[in-house]
């Protein structure tokens, strides 16, 4: 089918469904999901009357307060961490409390043999940490005034496992948010390799290992590259 003679080797992104992320629209998130997850639970776990507290919907709060930071930031076509530091603390401050509330509930949770207290269980799992991880780099950029490494940086709580993909590209792809794929192709357009990289490493370190590859395959190295 072909003799391996050519080889083309090249990086692509594929893209997560995600909304651009801002630190607002993070945190906004953040507070939906605990907010919906606390209304499932409410009925699942028995509660005093001054208990009721725990399962507060703040969500109504987040997206007004995540609004008006958005429009602060287009009126003054600035970033948002220098317009609206008193908003986001406000922010902050709400989701913080939202993960006071699951802190509350969480233990409930696990004494219950509702069935549909596991599942509730585990959808807090997974989100908390993740919320703190929002809380905790929103401080420190807007707040702290810290940067934070794009490596380390969560940019979706649905999609977590997206990287920030920086390529030399022109706007609007200047900052992409996915996964990086390195594949190489041989004539008769036969991909022989694809392989999903971890965060943003550069091309250059991927080619070598690419030929090692193809002259395992063949038995000789491409005449072309």
């Amino acid at each position: 089918v072909t003799t391996g003679t050519k080889m083309r080797v090249d990086s692509s992104v594929t893209e997560s469904n995600i909304h651009y992320p801002t630190d607002s629209s993070l945190l906004n998130d953040a507070a939906r999901v605990l907010s919906r997850l606390l209304h499932r639970a409410r009925p699942v776990v028995p509660h005093t009357p001054a208990e009721a507290d725990w399962f507060h919907d703040r969500h109504r709060q987040a997206r007004r307060l995540a609004r008006l930071i958005g429009q602060r930031a287009r009126r003054s076509h600035k970033n948002t961490e220098k317009t609206s530091p008193k908003l986001y603390g406000l922010l902050i401050e709400l989701v913080d409390t939202l993960v006071d509330q699951v802190g509350h509930v969480q233990p409930r949770l696990a004494t219950l043999t509702d069935p549909t207290a596991p599942g509730l269980q585990k959808m807090f799992k997974t989100y908390v940490p993740l919320v703190r991880k929002v809380v905790t780099q929103a401080r420190q950029r807007v707040l702290e005034h810290v940067a934070v490494p794009a490596a380390d940086k969560l940019v979706s709580l649905f999609e977590a496992h997206t990287a920030i993909l920086r390529r030399g590209k022109a706007k609007p792809k200047d900052t992409e948010f996915g996964h990086k794929i390195w594949y190489a192709e041989v004539e008769g357009g036969l991909i022989e390799e694809a392989r999903l990289l971890t965060g943003n490493p550069p091309d250059a370190q991927q080619v070598i290992p690419s030929v090692k590859l193809h002259q395992r395959r063949f038995g000789k190295a491409p005449n072309e590259l």
